[in-house]
């Protein structure tokens, strides 16, 4: 399985992985981190919060190449 996360951020991409070994028991697994643009404030308030979630995964999932 093949996921990809919209940062860099290595402790992040390390969690992911570890969240999906663990939950979904999975084993064969690469999670790779992509600079994803989040299109909101630095520090993002309420709604902004989801819209900037929204959009780094909408920019991996446009990538087309992991499940």
């Amino acid at each position: 399985m093949k996921v990809i996360i919209g940062t860099k951020n290595q402790k992040k991409i390390d969690a992911v992985s570890s969240i999906f070994r663990n939950i979904f028991d999975v084993k064969d697994i690469t999670v790779m981190g992509f600079p994803a643009q989040s299109k909101v404030p630095e520090a993002p308030r309420d709604r902004e919060t989801y819209e900037g979630a929204f959009n780094r995964a909408n920019e991996c999932f446009s990538l087309g190449s992991a499940d």
